[in-house]
């Protein structure tokens, strides 16, 4: 059996909804770089997304910043539904990312640079670490 000290350590499961083809891209690409996080393939619709999050133990759902699906209402119920979620708006045309939280925070990092990509999903999903 044994296991070192990284044994316990599972890795960030992350989902990529309605992102267009360059920004599925980009993302995929920064995370696929990363030991510790992997995309999780699936596309429910969003009236599923709360459970689905909750079954598969996704950390975090990466979307387009300003998607209908994605307005500040419907980011609070699915955080209701999913308390452990880290909801990640990506912003292409401003090169910028906005973490959403179930507290009332959200952090601005600019820049979609791989590391400051990865550094705001690392900061949306500490929390589920605790």
């Amino acid at each position: 059996g044994g296991g070192g000290a990284n044994a316990g350590v599972s890795s960030v499961r992350i989902l990529l909804v309605g992102l267009s083809a360059m920004l599925n891209e980009i993302i995929s690409s920064a995370i696929e770089a990363e030991p510790k996080m992997r995309v999780v393939a699936g596309a429910p619709t969003m009236a599923e997304l709360g459970n689905y999050t909750r079954r598969r133990r996704i950390d975090a759902v990466i979307f387009a910043s300003g998607d209908q699906d994605f307005e500040d209402h419907k980011i609070a119920g699915l955080l209701r539904v999913n308390p452990r979620l880290c909801l990640l708006a990506v912003d292409g045309r401003d090169n910028r990312a906005i973490v959403h939280f179930l507290t009332p925070s959200r952090t601005v990092f600019p820049g979609l640079e791989t590391a400051t990509l990865t550094a705001a999903i690392r900061a949306g999903t500490w929390l589920r670490r605790g």
